[in-house]
């Protein structure tokens, strides 16, 4: 079965949201939305969300990319990457199709460099990054607001796209 990349849709609110509560999918990205969240009101921030994908199998929202522009200016030449995939679909390659998919967008349209912030204790998202050709530049520790109960730290990979095939 083919996975695409759309934009999302308010009509996946509700399997986005099953998506999320699985903590081994939500923790390692990063995201803490509170139980009593309102679920439509994420998927329409997601929704105007230009910069956000939603990964679809069979009609079903089975993970998510982000594609964000690093500086202020949008003309710079540099991309940050963010995705989560549904635990049933790891280890399948999905993600890493995705991702090449994005890469070969991105430099056909004169981007030069990919980042990905990655928290310290994510072996799996590490270890993907590194097989894309990423590799580490620096950790950069969140500032207490951010923190969900214990102090975190992300670390910084980078891939350049200007040697790449």
């Amino acid at each position: 079965m083919k996975v695409t990349r759309r934009r999302f849709e308010l009509t996946d609110a509700d399997a986005y949201w099953a998506l999320i509560q699985d903590p081994e999918v939500a923790g390692p990205a990063g995201l803490s939305h509170s139980r009593q969240e309102d679920p439509k009101q994420l998927m329409y921030r997601l929704y105007q969300d230009p910069q956000e994908f939603a990964l679809v199998r069979d009609d079903q929202v089975i993970g998510q990319l982000g594609i964000y522009q690093r500086e202020v200016d949008p003309t710079a030449t540099s991309r940050e990457v963010g995705f989560l995939l549904a635990r049933p679909y790891w280890g399948q390659g999905i993600m890493t199709a995705q991702l090449e998919q994005v890469f070969d967008e991105l430099k056909a349209s004169g981007i030069t460099s990919v980042w990905a912030g990655v928290f310290l204790d994510n072996t799996r998202s590490i270890h993907l990054l590194e097989r894309l050709g990423f590799h580490y530049q620096t950790t950069v520790s969140l500032p207490a607001g951010l923190q969900a109960g214990q102090p975190q730290a992300l670390g910084y990979y980078q891939k350049d796209l200007r040697n790449e095939n």
